[in-house]
């Protein structure tokens, strides 16, 4: 392994540096064999310890099916809210996760605005 490469620049072709502590995201490619076709989908989750009933409200009037993505929102064990995103191609993940990502953080930017009045 080189130590003389800058932090969060990826080591290997295809590594993602890491994004944000509070925030796990993790994507992967399923390839599945149909018919002699190759069926790619892009999946990817978002973990965050926002509560769940608050996320549940920003996310309502929001569409969960879209086009070519899809997402569902998942309560855990532990309290934390995960989402979890599912895309036909890597265009439309990186769209769904921006679109969940800003709407997070437009609702912590509101939150720490209302704390500090």
């Amino acid at each position: 392994m080189r130590q003389d490469r800058e932090p969060g620049i990826p080591e290997k072709k295809g590594q993602m540096p890491l994004l944000r502590k509070q925030a796990a995201v993790q994507a992967k490619i399923c390839c599945s064999q149909d018919k002699g076709q190759i069926d790619t989908m892009f999946e990817a989750s978002i973990k965050t310890k926002e509560k769940f009933e608050t996320i549940k409200k920003l996310f309502s009037t929001e569409d969960k099916e879209l086009k070519r993505s899809s997402y569902k929102i998942t309560k855990l064990k532990d309290g934390s809210v995960q989402f979890d995103i599912k895309a036909d191609d890597i265009a439309a993940l990186r769209a769904t996760l921006n679109s969940i990502t800003q709407i997070l953080s437009v609702y912590k930017k509101m939150e720490d605005f209302a704390e500090n009045d």
